[in-house]
């Protein structure tokens, strides 16, 4: 079987089960990172990251890591069933085809005083993962990082410039352009830099332990 029929039997994996892996692309990191990111069919399907005994987020280089700790830790998975099946049916591909969260773009974008619509996509991916998991573990420290009106200019710019544009009720819309984003960039670079570097505080490596 071709790589690409490979991957579109992973990505279906996925879709029926609603468990994804996700990759997070970092400068600081020396190669990426794995999450496990699931729907949670028995809680409203709610958006969580699996996370262990002491709320920080599983994280590895090798997907085959988060395979076995999801498979040794079933008690305190969420949406335990569907998410040890998935788990069952991923693990005999020889390879993840996790979604990429390319945070490298964002930080370029920050630094050059300019976004780009990929940057501004990416901006938004990432603080919809961050809220999630802020609203997961209730943690208002991380829900007040979000809520600063920098950041939620980017968010609500985003939403209006290219999701609703892209991804309303006619999903064959071109593809759009964006206007230059206003912002005080210093306001939104201090911002995003503390969710960043909270979000990687909350990650636990299986590999480095």
């Amino acid at each position: 079987m071709t790589d690409d029929k490979l991957r579109q039997s992973f990505e279906a994996k996925c879709q029926t089960y609603q468990k994804w892996f996700i990759q997070i692309e970092l400068r600081r990191l020396a190669k990426p990172l794995i999450l496990v990111w699931i729907t949670d069919r028995t809680d409203n399907d709610t958006d969580k990251l699996i996370v262990d005994k002491n709320n920080q987020v599983v994280a590895a280089h090798d997907h085959r890591q988060l395979i076995h700790f999801l498979k040794d830790n079933k008690s305190i998975l969420p949406d335990s069933l569907n998410t040890i099946s998935w788990t069952n049916d991923i693990e005999r591909f020889e390879k993840a085809y996790p979604t990429i969260y390319d945070i490298i773009a964002i930080e370029a974008s920050l630094k050059s005083n300019g976004f780009t619509k990929a940057s501004v996509y990416e901006s938004i991916n990432f603080i919809n993962l961050f809220n999630d998991l802020a609203d997961q573990l209730d943690d208002l420290q991380l829900r007040s990082l979000t809520n600063k009106q920098a950041v939620r200019n980017l968010w609500d710019f985003g939403y209006n410039e290219i999701v609703w544009k892209e991804f309303g009720e006619d999903e064959e819309l071109p593809s759009v352009s964006i206007s230059q984003f206003p912002t005080d960039y210093n306001a939104l670079s201090a911002a995003l830099s503390q969710m960043i570097d909270a979000f990687i505080e909350r990650l636990v490596v299986l590999d480095d332990q």
